[in-house]
């Protein structure tokens, strides 16, 4: 086995390990749509059947919306068939080789960030890589630290023109950050995550929570609007499961906050950020009151 072969057997394993969401694993496929929402199409579709249309995607949703749930669903996915699991092949689709990078992670350049991600020796070089049917999966261009932003960027321009036509790409931003990145990959597709539909939020409530505490945010658009997001949604359940007292929630008073504490917790973000997601939720139940 070559050395290209034996890192890509390696980092799979790694990729498959990596925790994806309960809450997308049990509301799929999550879906996209259009950033003018096309409400009209009848099947609105997945990040696999976008990306085999487009060589290039910039998946775009709010915070919590199943931007990297989705993508990591996919990169799992494809790993699973570069692994050889008959039970995820598809007789007719080609064999992927996948490569997630959480720029949260990012340590200097894209390379040093996929070493520091799934460990193991020095990646192969891109154009070694780029002889399979490459699939990069870029999430949270936004979270790059201001001080690297640009060289980053760059080099990430860069791996994209060496790779050219080779590789197909995915990368995520958050909504209100389309604006800083759009110039960056003007060649690339615009596709917005889906909200969960109320039914399907409701009928996962329903699934790992109770009907009594369906019927309860059933009564509440606000809360379906935020629950429409899978990471809310995720953290709305533990919220629930931790108190297991449907009889005494109250949803706009202290049972809310605790679930607020729940989003806080995942999000890991510092002080000043938390303090101003709070006041802009402050700031949207009061216009909804």
């Amino acid at each position: 086995m070559s050395d290209v072969s034996t890192w890509i057997t390696s980092y799979l394993a790694a990729l498959h390990a990596l925790p994806v969401s309960d809450t997308g694993r049990g509301i799929l496929p999550l879906t996209l749509q259009t950033i003018s929402n096309d409400r009209g199409r009848q099947q609105p579709p997945t990040l696999r059947h976008a990306f085999e249309q487009h060589s290039r995607l910039l998946i775009i949703g709010p915070a919590g919306s199943g931007k990297t749930t989705m993508m990591m669903q996919l990169a799992q996915q494809l790993a699973e068939q570069g692994a050889g699991d008959t039970r995820a092949i598809k007789h007719k689709s080609p064999s992927y080789l996948p490569i997630y990078i959480d720029l949260r992670q990012f340590v200097d350049s894209l390379e040093q960030t996929i070493q520091t991600m799934y460990g193991g020796g020095v990646p192969p070089s891109w154009r070694e890589l780029g002889s399979r049917s490459l699939v990069v999966l870029v999430d949270g261009l936004e979270q790059l630290p201001h001080d690297v932003q640009l060289m980053a960027l760059s080099h990430l321009s860069s791996v994209m023109n060496t790779l050219g036509a080779q590789a197909r790409w995915i990368l995520s931003c958050r909504s209100e950050a389309l604006s800083l990145f759009r110039s960056w990959f003007n060649s690339a597709e615009v596709r917005a995550v889906r909200p969960l539909s109320a039914t399907d939020v409701l009928s996962y409530v329903r699934t790992h929570c109770s009907d009594a505490f369906a019927d309860a945010i059933a009564q509440d658009d606000t809360i379906l609007a935020l629950a429409s997001r899978p990471r809310w949604l995720d953290a709305l359940v533990d919220a629930y499961q931790q108190t297991k007292s449907p009889a005494q929630i109250v949803i706009r008073s202290g049972w809310l906050w605790d679930w607020f504490e729940h989003i806080l917790n995942r999000l890991n973000i510092d002080g000043r950020s938390a303090e101003q997601l709070l006041l802009t939720l402050h700031s949207h139940f009061a216009d909804s009151n």
